[in-house]
């Protein structure tokens, strides 16, 4: 299911039939089954709720809460929750959903004792531009205004000043450009990983890993549970993700050659850490040329899942549609560019 409008940025819900070993007893539509397979469905929704990046968030933030309230799936991977009221707001509405289980693990960077992101001489040509055409822009159009207002004065500036103040997207202009004067960060949004995962069986285990990343903490979520008696046989592993994305607004500040080499090493991780019967899904940012309608993004790391013998229940279905598409108005607003019309959830 993909929603185009300003509800959903990136929505996918597929039904995935897991198969289990012949120790397994469950019901699967009203009968019971020895060995056969279990049917869940799944869903992944990359909420946008990134406050001064994606258009609208604030204005979308209730209609997000309510989406998951009405959410029959078995099991759910939220992105891009990236701030406390909101955790706690979605935990509330997964546990109106019926949801045994709501995971989330908050990876806050350590800024204390790094140095001075932006001198004097970084902001002195951006902050009045900025101030002057931007800043009473409304909360949700901040970056897109600078990048269009202020571009050549937001060029000027250096790598460690651009990256800090992309770290401090959740403030407003006067307190993004205060807290590079103060200090420094390289992660955005405090260094929250934005991810929630939710299961409708209470989780056995729950598990969260670091992938190296840059500017934005890339993590995968885990929550174990059982569908049958079996522990060995009976147990889904579902894993919960974001991917590192190729950003056009903002030049690539990281270990790696660029945003493509840094998504393929966390694909590599991801491939490398499941295990048993398993579901990933999340955004992942990469996905394959389909036809004359469904763009290709980053698709060397995609074919890395395919290789590893990953499979795409979507991908199976007759004429799936893009699940970022240049089409749905929140898309084609945001400041970002590239991918539009691609299938970059599974």
């Amino acid at each position: 299911m993909v929603k185009h409008g300003i509800l959903a940025r990136n929505w996918l819900a597929v039904v995935v039939a897991l198969p289990v070993g012949v120790a397994l007893s469950v019901v699967v539509g009203g009968c019971a089954s020895e060995g056969g397979s279990v049917e869940l469905t799944v869903q992944t929704y990359n909420a946008g709720l990134a406050y001064n990046f994606v258009p609208l968030a604030k204005e979308r933030r209730q209609a997000v809460f309510d989406a998951v309230r009405a959410s029959t799936a078995d099991v759910l991977c939220l992105q891009e929750v990236w701030v406390d009221d909101d955790l706690i707001a979605l935990e509330k509405a997964g546990a109106d959903a019926g949801f045994a289980t709501v995971f989330s693990e908050k990876t806050r960077e350590d800024t204390a004792g790094l140095p001075i992101a932006c001198t004097a001489g970084d902001t002195k040509e951006l902050e009045p531009c900025a101030q002057k055409e931007c800043g009473a822009q409304a909360v949700g159009q901040l970056v897109g205004c600078v990048q269009a207002k202020c571009g050549p004065q937001l060029a000027a500036i250096s790598d460690k000043c651009l990256t800090c103040l992309a770290s401090n997207l959740d403030k407003d202009l006067t307190g993004i450009l205060s807290a590079c004067a103060k200090g420094g960060g390289k992660y955005a949004f405090g260094g929250y990983n934005g991810l929630m995962l939710l299961t409708r069986k209470k989780a056995t285990l729950t598990k969260h890993t670091f992938f190296k990343s840059s500017l934005i903490r890339r993590s995968l979520l885990q929550a174990s549970f059982q569908v049958g008696e079996d522990d060995a046989t009976g147990t889904v592993n579902a894993y919960c993700t974001h991917l590192t994305s190729k950003l056009s607004s903002i030049n690539y500040p990281g270990e790696f050659s660029g945003y493509e080499e840094e998504q393929a090493q966390q694909v590599d991780a991801l491939i490398k850490q499941v295990t048993g019967n398993f579901i990933v899904m999340g955004d992942m940012n990469t996905g394959a040329k389909l036809g004359d309608k469904i763009v290709a993004e980053l698709p060397d790391n995609f074919a890395k899942f395919t290789a590893a013998g990953f499979k795409t229940p979507y991908l199976d279905g007759a004429a799936p549609l893009c699940t970022f598409c240049a089409e749905n108005t929140l898309v084609a607003s945001g400041a970002d560019k590239g991918g539009e019309g691609a299938i970059i959830d599974h």
